[in-house]
C-alpha cells in the first residue's frame, strides 16, 4: 500500500472497554435520574492498536435532567490528587450521559470538549440508559484534529481460557458418534483403500434420485454399526454422511427388486395363443 496515496483512508482506531469499566459507567448513568459525567483512564495499545479505557471516576456535581456540570475548583482537585498518586498522566476520557435521550455531542458537549484540551489527545463517551454509546477522539496538539463516531467494543475478558473449564467441558461435554468417527475408529480408512466409498448429497431428493439412478441397495455395516448403500455393479459404497436419512428402514431408501410382472404377462398371453381355437 502506498502512504502517500491521499486516497487511503485514515482507519479509526477502536476504543475498548472493559467490562469493569463498562458496568460502572452504565451502573452510573442508570442510578442517577438526570445526567451525569465523570473522567476515566485510557491509554493507546499499540499491539491491539486501540484506545483501552481504565479506572472510572465520578466527580461531585450539580445534575439536571438535561445537564450537568461540574466546578472547576473540584476538576483541579481531582487532577492534584492524581499527580499525588504518582500518576504521570490524567484521566484522558470524558464520559457523561443523555439519560433517555439519544447518544450525539450537543453544542455544550462540544464547549466542553475544547475546554479539556490537554497537551496530547482526549476521548469524549456520551452514552444513555438504553446502553447505546457514542465516541470520539480529539488530538489536542499538535494538529488539532477530531475524529468523530469511533468503533467501540466492550471486552468481556477471558482471552485465556481457564485451564479448570477446559477440562470440566471435557469432562461433561461429548460428541454423539458420527459417520465421519466410525470412519477412523472402525476400520473405514481402511475399507476405503479397498472400495470406493462416496457420499450422498444432503438433501432428500438428491439421496433418492442416486439410489434410483445407480441400482443402490441398502446393507448393514457391522464395521461402522450402520447403513450404507451400495451398487451391484460397481461395489461403490454410498454412505449418509451427513445424516440426512433419519429412518433407514424407509422404503423409498431402496431400490426395488427387478420388475417382472411385464415378463410374466408375456408368458401368459403365449401359452394362452397357443391353445387351439375350436369353432362349433
Amino acid at each position: 500500500m502506498n502512504i502517500f496515496n491521499n486516497e487511503v483512508e485514515l482507519e479509526k482506531p477502536q476504543l475498548i472497554i472493559p467490562l469493569a469499566s463498562y458496568q460502572k459507567i452504565m451502573a452510573y448513568a442508570e442510578i442517577a435520574t438526570g445526567e451525569i459525567t465523570g473522567f476515566a483512564d485510557v491509554d493507546y495499545n499499540t499491539e491491539k492498536k486501540a484506545l483501552v479505557v481504565g479506572e472510572v471516576y465520578l466527580l461531585e456535581q450539580e445534575a439536571a435532567a438535561a445537564h450537568v456540570e461540574m466546578n472547576e475548583e473540584i476538576v483541579a482537585d481531582f487532577n492534584l490528587q492524581m499527580v499525588k498518586k504518582g500518576l504521570t498522566q490524567l484521566p484522558r476520557l470524558w464520559w457523561h450521559s443523555h439519560v433517555d435521550m439519544e447518544t450525539f455531542f450537543s453544542g455544550t458537549d462540544d464547549d466542553t470538549i475544547l475546554d479539556l484540551k490537554n497537551d496530547s489527545f482526549m476521548v469524549a463517551l456520551v452514552v444513555n440508559k438504553k446502553r447505546k454509546m457514542h465516541a470520539l477522539l480529539n488530538f489536542c496538539a499538535p494538529i488539532p484534529l477530531i475524529i468523530d463516531n469511533l468503533p467501540i467494543s466492550v471486552d468481556f475478558g477471558l482471552e485465556e481460557v481457564p485451564e479448570e473449564l477446559r477440562k470440566e467441558v471435557q469432562r461433561k461435554v461429548k460428541e454423539p458418534p458420527s459417520v465421519f468417527s466410525n470412519f477412523l475408529t472402525k476400520g473405514w480408512e481402511k475399507k476405503k483403500g479397498e472400495e470406493s466409498i462416496m457420499y450422498f448429497p444432503k438433501d432428500i431428493a438428491s439421496i433418492k434420485k442416486r439410489i434410483k439412478e445407480f441400482g443402490l441397495k441398502r446393507e448393514w455395516d457391522t464395521d461402522s454399526s450402520q447403513h450404507i448403500w451400495k451398487s451391484p455393479k460397481t461395489g461403490t459404497i454410498w454412505v449418509d454422511f451427513h445424516n440426512v436419512i433419519l429412518n433407514p428402514f424407509n422404503d423409498e431408501f431402496d431400490t426395488p427388486d427387478e420388475d417382472t410382472s411385464f415378463e410374466r404377462e408375456i408368458v401368459r398371453i403365449k401359452k394362452k395363443s397357443k391353445k387351439k381355437k375350436r369353432y362349433d
